[in-house]
Formats: C-alpha cells, structure tokens, sequence
C-alpha cells in the first residue's frame, strides 16, 4: 500500500511476509528519491516502475533525444536484508534512460558491494533540501537517515535496540541485532541498548531542524522529533556507571 506524507513524500507500507522495510519515495525536481528498498514484490514493482517509466513523445526534442529524464536515487539505511534484499533484483532490470544511483555506508557496501560511499553529511538541493547523514546505533552498524527539508527525517532502524536472549540450556547470553530474526526464541528476549551510542544518537536528533521522524515497521511511523527525544532519554537516563549497555526486558 502506497501512502502520502506531503505532496512530495509518499512511502509504500512495510509488510511482514517476507518481512520488508517501509520505502520511502521523495520527488525531487530533477530525481526521484528512494530511502531502503525493502524485500517484497511490492517494493520492488513499485521502484522497477520509477526506473522504467517511459516518457511521451512529447518529451523527446528535435534531435530525437529524451529530455526530461529523472535519476533514481537509492539511499539504503543499513545492511539488514528486509531493507536491501530487492538491491540483488533491482540490479537486474534492464537499462532505461533513467539513471540509477545508490548511496550507502562504508559498513553496507561490504554487503552489497557497490554504491557511492558516505561517511559524512551530504547535502543536496533538488527543489527539495536532502540530507543524508551517518547515524550511531544500537540496532545495527553503518546506518544513514535521510532528512527532507524541514519536514521528516527518516531513521530506518536506527533508534531500535539490539536484542540479547537467554538460552534456556546454558544460560549463555546471545545478542541478535535483529528482533525479527526467525531462528531465535524471543519470549526470552531483552532489549540492549548502547550507552554510547544512544548519547551521540541524542545529539544528532537534537541538532535536526525536522518537525519529525520516520520510524521503519510501525502502524503509525510518523512521530514529532520532541516525543521521539524524551523517549530516549527515559531510556539514557538509565544508565548505570561502568556499564556499557542499557538492559530492558521486552514488553
């Protein structure tokens, strides 16, 4: 399912069977955005259609060349599979005059082995202001957030924990960043989050001039920025000296 935020922000619905990212669709006035690609059938017919759209004979000019034409810009926000596996897909469709770009972290491009690299705030004015910055997490390495304007700033997993489960027989701690991840018993489960982490996470969300975040798999992803920064700090407030991790039981 296809949803709106703004006139140029719309964002197809995560699903859970294959789990799959939301993916997050900004029109730009020269590219078409797309923040994580997620894993299902409909995130990949919907971002095949933007790079296959064809234009009308109206948009071809006097030498018989295409005017017009709009790059795909792909920002994928951590390596986990329901926010890239259609990467593997996406690769395969047939050249067209849209030009597709990919933008990841360091840490990503291990996985997916290509894409322009950030490590640092980018910023890009295409009718509508992009930022594309790194982000600390507990949840997963190498994440990156994309901001529109002064408007929402899409955070994929990052603010999420990890998560440390018990095993029943040794009592050995296992920690999964991943709480969808099938092949763990999470009636068990603790969230973990990294003291770290949650600090430079605060700062960065502080410092953000966007009225909102975008949370990734939630019935209701939109959340004012003030809402989601008390939320956190309940979480960072406690802390305990010595300690590197912050432990809470699932709920």
């Amino acid at each position: 399912m296809i949803k709106e935020i703004s006139e140029k922000i719309k964002y197809v619905t995560s699903g859970e069977n294959p789990l799959s990212s939301d993916v997050i669709l900004i029109y730009g006035d020269k590219a078409t955005w797309v923040f994580d690609v997620g894993a299902n059938d409909e995130a990949f017919d919907t971002i095949e259609h933007l790079i296959c759209e064809t234009l009308s004979e109206k948009e071809w000019n006097i030498q018989n060349e295409l005017i017009g034409k709009r790059d795909v810009n792909i920002v994928i926000s951590h390596f986990h599979r329901d926010h890239m596996g259609n990467l593997e897909r996406i690769a395969k469709i047939p050249a067209t005059g849209n030009r597709v770009n990919l933008y990841v972290s360091s840490y990503t491009n291990r996985y997916c082995k290509s894409g322009n690299i950030v490590d640092k705030e980018i910023t890009i004015d295409d009718g509508v202001k992009i930022r594309i910055f790194p982000m600390e997490s507990s949840h997963s390495k190498g994440c990156l957030c994309l901001a529109v304007n002064d408007e929402v700033a899409f955070v994929g997993d990052a603010i999420y924990p990890a998560y440390k489960t018990i095993d029943d027989e040794s009592g050995k701690m296992d920690v999964c960043v991943d709480k969808f991840d099938n092949r763990r018993d999470y009636r068990k489960q603790q969230k973990v989050y990294n003291v770290q982490h949650m600090k430079s996470q605060l700062e960065k969300l502080k410092s953000l001039d966007v009225k909102k975040v975008f949370l990734a798999h939630e019935k209701n992803p939109l959340v004012r920025k003030e809402i989601m920064v008390v939320f956190l700090e309940r979480i960072y407030n406690k802390r305990e000296a010595g300690n590197p991790y912050i432990i809470q039981s699932d709920m």
